[in-house]
């Protein structure tokens, strides 16, 4: 089935607009494909054998073992070269569709990289600046003991037990 799939046009015929099926095909030839296009894409992937002498032609046309000789041959390789350009397109469109969303992530992953190197140089600044101003601090604290109460962050303390502990550090 996999191979039919890959060989038909019928899904691709389906899925074209309405304005492309009559930007290419007159309103009789869109009747005839809509009403033998089923049977046509069958004979044409060969999942059914063909019946008769003109389907035995027609298949032979599709195999491009013959050339077509009557209107609904032409028709019909028509309508392939339509499905397959029209699929060509919707191919190129995905595509570009692809490159541009990975050069978005390229640009948005250059960004970060940019703003990880910028916090760490803040970063360092600002230890260096701690580490010329040591001697000038006389002592540090530090903050023991925090309870977060909620998933909002909000700090909170109970009587017997402070919301800080402060000790001197050494």
């Amino acid at each position: 089935m996999d191979a039919y799939k890959s060989r038909s046009i019928w899904g691709a015929w389906w899925s074209l607009p309405g304005e492309t099926q009559s930007r290419y095909f007159s309103s009789a030839e869109v009747r005839f494909i809509k009403r033998y296009g089923a049977r046509l894409d069958q004979i044409a992937s060969m999942v059914v054998e063909p019946k008769n002498e003109g389907e035995q032609h027609f298949l032979k046309v599709c195999l491009r073992n013959a050339m077509p000789k009557n209107d609904a041959e032409r028709l019909w390789l028509r309508a392939q070269l339509v499905c397959r350009y029209e699929q060509s397109i919707e191919r190129a469109a995905r595509a570009d569709l692809a490159e541009h969303e990975n050069a978005t992530l390229r640009h948005e992953l250059t960004s970060m990289q940019q703003a990880v190197l910028e916090a760490e140089s803040v970063t360092m600044e600002m230890i260096n600046e701690l580490k010329m101003h040591r001697d000038e601090i006389p002592r540090r604290v530090d903050i023991c003991n925090v309870r977060w109460a909620s998933p909002l962050f909000s700090l909170s303390a109970s009587p017997d037990r402070p919301m800080f502990e402060f000790r001197e550090c050494r």
